[in-house]
This record gives structure tokens, C-alpha cells and sequence, in this order.
């Protein structure tokens, strides 16, 4: 290090640490499960224990059960002070291809199809002001021009739409001209539908599963991907563990 006419090998920087050992412990740090046929299962029990003087809620996340298929029971554990408990890690043996299409029907969140300002139907309320509303109508000041005895006057008809009419002088389409025109429309559809083929094709090519998985906690090995009887997929995951401290939660 050089600073302006003085130069020293060695700086002293002065520093404090403070090392904190885990309160929670397994006695399982690595995890096999064997490599099984699709709909099987094979189950791990694994043990929890708080070696610490404090009372602890542990709590295990694993990814997203249609991702990586592994389910954990109990989710939360309340573990108290020296004791222990006994989770269950389940895994469901199936071919799981993460692509972009799945990712959005996964974590993308579901439209409501519910207008803004309607709720769900409420019949007797809808009676109730069909009540209120024929009772007004009945209170409502009659027309004194009206003669004595006669009925209200019906409400006007709803005008229908006019049909358009055909110009008898325009000339008539040959059936030639016809075929024509129906083809040229099933060309423009079929266009717009492979545009959007190419484009959502485009989009799945651009997706980086291996980046997805590893944001989420995993890895994936693929084997003879191109024959399907021989196919295999191995994958790593990680499992965080965390805890916080029951009596006072801002400590831990």
C-alpha cells in the first residue's frame, strides 16, 4: 500500500467479530433419495434438535411442490429448549421439465374475473330492493292529465336493430370471388396464428431454465434426454431452515 512518501508491507486493522453458533441442529446434512419409477415415493425422516437454553418455532421452506416435488411435514415446529422433533421429507418421483409456460402457470398470479364494485350475488337483497322499488313506484304522484280509471301507459318498445340492406344495383359476388375472399380471410387468421406460435416459440428458447432453478434452491441433471426409455433426471435442492426465538422474535 502506498500513500503519498510512505509505504508500509504490513497495516494492523483494527476489527470485532462475534461467531454464533446455530441453535438448531439435524442429524441429517445431506439427503439421498433413490432414483425411482414415476408415481413412486420414498420418504426421509429427518431430526430437529435445539441444543440452545431458548424456545424456538423452526420453520422448513422447500420450493414449490410442482417443481421439485418434495413435501415436508410439519412445515413449522414449535421446538423447545433441549428438545427434539422428528419431520418427515417426502419425494414424489415424476419427470418435472421446468419451461416458461409452466413458470407462468405456477407463480404467476390468478386474474379475478370479478368487475370492480360487483360482488357476489345476494338474493335476498336483490328481493328487498325490488320490494323498495315497486313501492315507489306505487307512491310516485300520478300524471294529472290522465283521466280517472286509465291504465299507466306501457313502457315504449326497444327499437331493434335494422337489418342492413342489400343494394339490389351492387353486382353479385361469382362463387369463384367468394372462395376467394373466404380463403384470403383463413390465410390472414392462419398468419396471426403462427406469428403467435413463433413468438411464444421465440420466448420458450430465450428462457433460462438452469437460472430459474438455481434462483430457486436447485439443480437438474437430464440423461439421455433423446430416448425416453432410457431417460433418468437426478436434481439438487437445498433446504432452508429457519427459526426465531418464541419470547422475543427480534433477538434471532
Amino acid at each position: 500500500m502506498i500513500t503519498g512518501k510512505i509505504t508500509a508491507r504490513e497495516i494492523k486493522l483494527p476489527y470485532t467479530c462475534s461467531v454464533v453458533k446455530c441453535p438448531i441442529r439435524t442429524d441429517k446434512s445431506k439427503i439421498e433419495f433413490p432414483c425411482l419409477p414415476e408415481t413412486e415415493f420414498s420418504e426421509v425422516v429427518v431430526q430437529v434438535t435445539n441444543d440452545s437454553a431458548k424456545n424456538y418455532i423452526v420453520e422448513i421452506v422447500p420450493p414449490n411442490n410442482n417443481v421439485c416435488g418434495l413435501m415436508v411435514n410439519p412445515l413449522v415446529t414449535d421446538l423447545r429448549a433441549g428438545r427434539s422433533s422428528l419431520i418427515c421429507i417426502r419425494y414424489n418421483s415424476q419427470f418435472r421439465d421446468l419451461t416458461l409456460k409452466k413458470m407462468e402457470e405456477l407463480f404467476k398470479p390468478k386474474e379475478n374475473n370479478n368487475k370492480p364494485g360487483i360482488g357476489i350475488r345476494n338474493k335476498k337483497l336483490e328481493e328487498r330492493l325490488l320490494k323498495e322499488r315497486d313501492a315507489a313506484a306505487k307512491d310516485a304522484p300520478a300524471d294529472p292529465k290522465a283521466k280517472p280509471g286509465a291504465k299507466a301507459p306501457a313502457p315504449a318498445p326497444v327499437k331493434k336493430e335494422e337489418a342492413k340492406k342489400v343494394d339490389p344495383k351492387a353486382p353479385k359476388k361469382t362463387p369463384q370471388q367468394e372462395e376467394e375472399e373466404k380463403a384470403e380471410v383463413e390465410r390472414i387468421k392462419k398468419e396471426a396464428e403462427d406469428a403467435e406460435l413463433a413468438r411464444a416459440q421465440a420466448l420458450e428458447d430465450a428462457f433460462d431454465k438452469t437460472s430459474e432453478l438455481k434462483s430457486m434452491g436447485g439443480l437438474v441433471y437430464d440423461f439421455e434426454v433423446e430416448d425416453p426409455n432410457k431417460r433418468t433426471q437426478h436434481y439438487e435442492w437445498l433446504l432452508p431452515i429457519y427459526y426465531r426465538n418464541k419470547e422475543d422474535p427480534g433477538m434471532d
